[in-house]
C-alpha cells in the first residue's frame, strides 16, 4: 500500500464513521435537533476536524441521502414482473422484505431527508420502475402510475412506522402484509 492510498483508506474509513455517527444521532433527534457537535462527539472526533470532512450538517445529509437514493435505485431495478399470479406475488413480496431490510438500515437518513425537504428523485424513480412493472402485467383495471405512487407511499409510510417503534412488527411480518 502507498502512503498516498493508505491516506485515502483512512479518510474513507473516517467519513464511514462519521456517517454511522450522523445517522445514530439523526435517529436519536431528528435533523433539526441534530448538530455537529453532536455528530462529532458520537463519531469520537473534534468539530474542527468534522468541518474537514462536511461544510454542515446539510453536506453531510446530502452525502447519506445520495448514497440511500442510490441503493434504492438499485433495488427498484431488482424488481421482477408484477403479474397476477403467485410468481408475481412472490416477486412483489420478495422486493418488500427488500426495501424493509434497507428501511430497517438507513431509516434515519430517510426521515431526515423527509424532515429537511431535501429534493431527490429515488422514490420518483422507485415509482416509474413500479409502474413500468405494473403496466407490463397487462391488467386494464388500474392506472399503472397511480398505483405505483399509492404503492411506494404506502410501504414507505408502513415502514416509517416501524422505524420510529409505532408499529411492532418485522420485516417478514411487513411484507406479508403489504403483499397481501
Amino acid at each position: 500500500m502507498t502512503p498516498g492510498s493508505s491516506a485515502a483508506a483512512a479518510a474513507d474509513a473516517k467519513r464511514a464513521t462519521v456517517h454511522a455517527a450522523a445517522m445514530a444521532v439523526f435517529a436519536e433527534h431528528g435533523f433539526a435537533a441534530t448538530s455537529m457537535a453532536k455528530i462529532a462527539e458520537r463519531a469520537g472526533m473534534s468539530r474542527p476536524a468534522l468541518y474537514l470532512y462536511f461544510a454542515n450538517k446539510e453536506d453531510l445529509l446530502a452525502a447519506l441521502t445520495r448514497s440511500v437514493a442510490d441503493q434504492l435505485t438499485v433495488l427498484a431495478s431488482e424488481l421482477g414482473p408484477l403479474v397476477p399470479d403467485e410468481n408475481g406475488l412472490a416477486s412483489l413480496r420478495k422486493w418488500l422484505e427488500s426495501f424493509g431490510e434497507l428501511y430497517s438500515r438507513y431509516g434515519s437518513v430517510i426521515g431526515a431527508w423527509t424532515e429537511a425537504e431535501i429534493s431527490t428523485d429515488a422514490l420518483g424513480e422507485l415509482s416509474r420502475v413500479l409502474a413500468a412493472r405494473i403496466a407490463e402485467s397487462g391488467s386494464s383495471d388500474v392506472d399503472p402510475q397511480v398505483a405505483a405512487l399509492a404503492l411506494v407511499s404506502m410501504v414507505e409510510r408502513l415502514h416509517y412506522y416501524r422505524f420510529i417503534k409505532h408499529l411492532r412488527i418485522s420485516t417478514v411480518t411487513t411484507a406479508d402484509v403489504l403483499a397481501n
